[in-house]
């Protein structure tokens, strides 16, 4: 899967495997009974796909601008998504309903599913060319 030529796709996707595996984690911390943990996977994540949206969205907008203008714009807007992280970790915090390491993981389980696709696919083409030139050694 090459994303380059359709960004909407990635997003999507991304966002897709990541409540998978978000939804998997809660499950599992479901069954144990602590619902702490359930709430601050889920608030961590759903912060974690809003803004992930958000910077597809900044992005798009900075395409548009000029580069020092879209710098500019970058920079101010990476400010603001780091302050929305330290407000949403201060809060889970200062929240005794919420875990505070539950809700720190839910905000990494994006990330994670991002490199975790991209070392796939990184072996996927290696493993794919490995064949391939074993065959054509064959031949």
């Amino acid at each position: 899967m090459i994303f380059k030529e359709e960004p909407e796709k990635l997003v999507t996707e991304m966002s897709k495997r990541s409540i998978i595996v978000g939804l998997i984690i809660s499950g599992s911390a479901l069954l144990t009974g602590d619902f702490p943990v359930v709430i601050g996977i889920l608030y961590g994540l759903a912060i974690s796909l809003l803004l992930f949206r958000l910077k597809y969205l900044q992005i798009q907008k900075a395409l548009l601008m000029d580069v020092a203008g879209a710098s500019r714009y970058m920079q101010s807007r990476y400010y603001i998504n780091y302050l929305i992280y330290a407000v949403v970790l201060v809060t889970a915090y200062k929240n005794n309903r919420l875990n505070f390491f539950a809700v720190a993981g839910g905000l990494l389980i994006l990330k994670f599913v991002i490199i975790g696709t991209a070392v796939f696919y990184y072996v996927k083409g290696k493993w794919t060319n490995m064949i391939k030139s074993l065959e054509e050694g064959r031949d």
